[in-house]
């Protein structure tokens, strides 16, 4: 099977496994709602002696007895279904996180592009961030120091980006040579996607809290030769996106959604072009 087909059974999978969570979630919901209401109601319908739909006719000893087995029952099948949420979303989980480094895959980036464009589409999001972070040297850790340090490294890395805002997405692109070792290599790159959030304010994310963070990661690796000649450190590039309103009038739902995706995709690519003529400055090589 190519890496194109096998992307494709992973997206099908992921579509049907948020399906399934979807249905059991509002099954859920349903179920929860109805226990309340089933407390509510008797207590009031007891205490005012009044006979309850289904229980015509009936003692209220009798239908305090009945009431108390269908909600165990209701409460069983509640917990089913918590339980089978908690797999799915297991599953998930696994089919969306990268082994190393536990940031999401890529398959958990094209889950966020869609996910911001279906919120945009429903008023909650109206501009977005999009970040590519590259790790300069990162390679050397591995020839430097070995590959368990350079995999601590990456994994450390991770970590520290995913010390953002609830409602911000970050995930890993690996290289292909990455992909096929199972390893970090000095192809990986981080993708931020952050909804509501302006060039300036991402600028910020990244000066005040990102930055900080590498840096004192790379301290831990200064003392070896190489890594003292180039030193580990990062080059990012920002790239702001302002969405159009969504109007019903206008706009088809899934066209208007397909468009905010391409645009976070667009988006990206002037972001990656960014991160490069920032790393060249780094590199001292901009003429």
């Amino acid at each position: 099977m190519s890496e194109q087909q096998r992307r494709a059974v992973r997206e099908a999978t992921i579509e049907a496994l948020e399906k399934q969570i979807s249905q059991l979630q509002a099954r859920q919901n349903i179920l929860t709602s109805y226990m309340q209401a089933q407390k509510s109601s008797i207590a009031a319908e007891l205490k005012r002696q009044l006979p309850l739909p289904g229980f015509e006719g009936m003692q209220a000893s009798d239908i305090n007895k009945k009431v108390r087995s269908e909600l165990r029952e209701l409460g069983r099948e509640l917990k089913t279904n918590q339980s089978e949420i908690d797999r799915q979303a297991g599953r998930w989980t696994v089919l969306m996180t990268d082994p190393q480094t536990g940031a999401g895959n890529e398959d958990f980036l094209n889950h966020a592009r869609r996910l911001v464009a279906t919120q945009a589409r429903q008023g909650v999001h109206s501009h977005a961030a999009v970040v590519v972070i590259d790790l300069n040297h990162f390679g050397l850790i591995n020839k430097a120091i070995g590959q368990h340090k350079g995999d601590e490294a990456i994994k450390l890395a991770a970590e520290a980006l995913r010390d953002l805002r609830p409602t911000d997405f970050v995930s890993i692109h690996k290289d292909d040579e990455a992909k096929v070792s199972r390893s970090s290599k000095a192809g990986d790159e981080f993708y931020l996607v952050l909804p509501n959030t302006t060039q300036e304010q991402a600028e910020k994310i990244m000066a005040e809290r990102i930055q900080p963070a590498f840096r004192r990661l790379a301290r831990e690796f200064r003392e070896h030769p190489q890594l003292r000649e180039n030193p580990v450190d990062m080059a990012f590039g920002v790239h702001h996106i302002q969405f159009d309103s969504f109007d019903p009038r206008i706009h088809d739902p899934h066209a208007y959604a397909d468009g905010i995706i391409r645009q976070l995709t667009r988006g990206q690519i002037q972001a990656d072009r960014k991160m490069k003529l920032n790393k060249a400055k780094l590199k001292g090589i901009m003429k």
